[in-house]
């Protein structure tokens, strides 16, 4: 009796179909043909296992090992349209690059790449391209690139404070939305924490009777992810800079996710700015250029010629000097900016910053009945704040609309859940039990994916998390 192995179609079969050919354009010949014989495996296991099953015809079969392929590459891909409202946001990795900066990581990726010996804007000729642009926006004397912005600290701390003192205050002892803690990055570094004040207050004469000679510098936090009110005060990074260049002892400022440039031309005014804690006085700036600079993930250090030369030499440095193709992209990026006209359009991060708010909410009023239309949800249009990062700190809020929905036959866990696994993946905000889609952290160009997403799931009678069907039935 033939057995029901033997009525299979061979993969040969499957790939000459319209339906898998026609894949060849989005997804490599080789993750097609492994697909198939993984989804041909997997069915002859299951058949073998079965009693009196009919088997899918072979057109069947590629129609579906076709969706299938398609919904796991997008899955690898990782695709996400950022309707959190955050527009830095760590659990969605870092900014949308420019594309002057997709260009250059391409040309550096293409070849060979020469790199200088030295990172500093002082080295003449061979000095890298980024150093001298991040002078020349910022005005520090000299600058350097790491690969992140945790190993900016790192080697930071260890070149100025190792085995020495770094005084903080208490309450800037915070946790970076990475994760770092900087405690722990200092301790690490092998530099003594001598911590000041207290939680909510610190005083200048707290600062100054810790200055010892064991002080090495005087290290201060500043985060778009932390603010305090109430009873609170904390020292001016102005005063702590008069108060170390008394003492010579220098200060070194950790502005996290700060701007490259002022941004209150695009609605951000509150937004800490590089150049600004140079200007305030600052030894040594530490920034990310994955913050509101808008560029690759990379760690930025500014500030004074003598402390970035003492950076550079340390043997930490060698570790974690940014690559050819970060310092390519940040290049490219830093570019942008010498033409004040234009970058905020040029840099994605700052073109959603300048959207004006008519502009979303002309998309929201054509959004929100195509996706009403899906029966997944009734829509509302709302005035709903954005903040700058995942902190959603108040001072750094701005304007922006969204889309509220409220779920139809399904909690509005299992709805934000069902457009997380669609690709491209939809992350919203959970709030009053309604899915808030804020569309000043989502670009035009996912106006039309936006719908789409919601559109396959509510066509699907039964959404599952396994994208394959069922490859055989009894």
């Amino acid at each position: 009796m033939p057995s029901v192995l033997d009525r299979f179609p061979s993969a040969s079969e499957v790939l000459e179909s319209p339906q898998i050919k026609s894949l060849l354009g989005q997804v490599s010949r080789s993750t097609v043909v492994s697909g198939v014989s993984k989804f041909l495996e997997e069915l002859r296991s299951r058949a073998s296992e079965a009693t009196g099953v009919k088997l899918p015809t072979a057109a069947e079969l590629a129609e579906r090992i076709a969706s299938w392929i398609t919904l796991r590459h997008g899955e690898r891909a990782g695709t996400v349209i950022n309707a959190t409202g955050n527009l830095l946001d760590p659990s969605l990795g870092g900014p949308p690059l420019p594309a002057a900066a997709l260009e250059a990581l391409v040309v550096a990726g293409s070849g060979y790449f020469a790199r200088p010996h030295a990172a500093l804007a002082s080295a003449g000729p061979a000095t890298e391209q980024a150093a001298q642009l991040l002078c020349r926006l910022t005005g520090a004397e000299a600058a350097l690139v790491v690969h992140r912005h945790a190993a900016a600290v790192l080697v930071t701390a260890a070149a100025l404070a190792g085995g020495r003192e770094a005084i903080i205050s208490r309450g800037q002892l915070v946790e970076d939305p990475d994760g770092q803690r900087v405690d722990a990055a200092l301790a690490a570094a092998g530099a003594r924490m001598h911590e000041v004040g207290s939680a909510n207050l610190t005083r200048l004469d707290d600062y100054s009777a810790a200055l010892g000679p064991q002080a090495a510098v005087l290290w201060r936090v500043q985060s778009l992810s932390h603010d305090q009110s109430g009873l609170a005060a904390s020292v001016s990074l102005a005063e702590l800079a008069q108060l170390g260049t008394r003492q010579g002892v220098p200060v070194v400022e950790d502005a996290g996710s700060a701007a490259l440039v002022s941004l209150e031309s695009l609605g951000a005014g509150a937004a800490p700015v590089l150049g600004d804690s140079l200007r305030a006085g600052a030894s040594v700036v530490i920034g990310r250029g994955d913050g509101l600079v808008g560029g690759p993930t990379c760690g930025i250090i500014l500030g004074r010629r003598d402390l970035i030369e003492k950076i550079a030499q340390h043997p930490l440095y060698a570790a974690c000097c940014a690559d050819a193709l970060t310092l390519a992209a940040l290049s490219a990026t830093l570019e942008l900016y010498l033409d004040p006209e234009r970058f905020g359009a040029d840099i994605p991060l700052l073109a959603l910053l300048a959207t004006p708010l008519a502009n979303l909410q002309n998309r929201a009023e054509r959004l929100g009945p195509q996706i009403a239309a899906t029966g997944l949800a009734t829509v509302e249009i709302c005035e709903a704040q954005a903040y700058l990062d995942s902190g959603r700190v108040e001072r750094y809020a701005v304007p922006g609309v969204a889309l509220a929905l409220s779920p139809v036959g399904r909690t509005v866990s299992q709805l934000s859940d069902l457009v997380r696994e669609s690709h491209p993946a939809v992350i919203g905000r959970i709030d009053s039990s309604r899915l808030w889609l804020n569309l000043r952290t989502v670009a035009p160009c996912y106006d039309v994916p936006l719908v789409e997403a919601f559109e396959r799931r509510g066509a699907e009678k039964h959404p599952s998390s396994d994208p394959a069907p069922p490859p055989v039935e009894e």
